[in-house]
């Protein structure tokens, strides 16, 4: 389905079903740019980063996945000749 603006779900299960495995933006992706998305972990410690908006999340911190729980994320993109700046939290269910 295509999508003419951005939308970062809530809630993702990294389990390798190929359901619902990774965590990005959703939508017309073709029109972003200068795109940057960061997540935190409970204490502040970047866990991930992309500059790339078809790269997802794989919920896993230095190679290992991590526990269920809530991350913070921001994300700072330019569409449609608009600069955005998006921030939420992401939870991991498994």
């Amino acid at each position: 389905m295509y999508c003419p603006d951005i939308y970062f779900p809530t809630a993702f299960t990294p389990n390798n079903d190929l359901l619902n495995d990774g965590f990005g933006p959703w939508g017309g992706l073709s029109m972003l740019s200068n795109y940057r998305l960061s997540i935190f972990g409970r204490w502040g410690e970047l866990v991930f980063t992309s500059t790339d908006p078809y790269k997802k999340w794989d919920g896993k911190y230095k190679g290992s996945r991590l526990p269920m729980g809530v991350y913070t994320w921001i994300s700072s993109f330019r569409l449609r000749g608009a600069d955005n700046f998006r921030k939420g939290t992401i939870t991991i269910l498994k």
